[in-house]
């Protein structure tokens, strides 16, 4: 993924769940990541993922892929930023992460590591490199 997004910048957008997807699509005059290049997500649960889609915001995501994804699946897709569409666009991103991610623990009742919690800009950009 790294390298396709060296090459041609800010033309490539991460994936998504408002349209969820197993290839590279063009969404707009952007170009959408695929779900497998969300480190952590496996075969079964990106097909489960793309299967029920598209989902309209967090308790439509969970509602529909409960059995299949379980923290560590969230936590990859909150890193990959493939929950971005589903947050808040009124707030700032770090602000709007930290509402995701309380909802997220709110409504499943568990905890996640502590570097998807974090909403530092410094810290979820040395994140966000690797």
């Amino acid at each position: 993924m790294r390298k396709y997004i060296n090459v041609l910048g800010s033309l490539v957008t991460s994936p998504s769940l408002k349209s969820p997807s197993d290839k590279f699509t063009i969404v707009g005059e952007r170009i959408a990541a695929p779900l497998w290049a969300v480190k952590g997500l496996g075969p079964s649960t990106i097909r489960e993922i793309i299967e029920k889609g598209p989902y309209v915001d967090l308790q439509d995501f969970l509602s529909k892929c409960n059995k299949k994804v379980n923290a560590a699946h969230f936590a990859a897709m909150v890193k990959g930023r493939a929950l971005d569409c589903i947050m808040d666009k009124t707030l700032p991103y770090g602000e709007a992460k930290d509402k995701l991610l309380k909802e997220y623990v709110a409504t499943k009742k568990k905890d996640l590591s502590p570097d998807v919690l974090t909403t530092d800009p410094l810290k979820l950009f040395l994140i966000e490199r690797d």
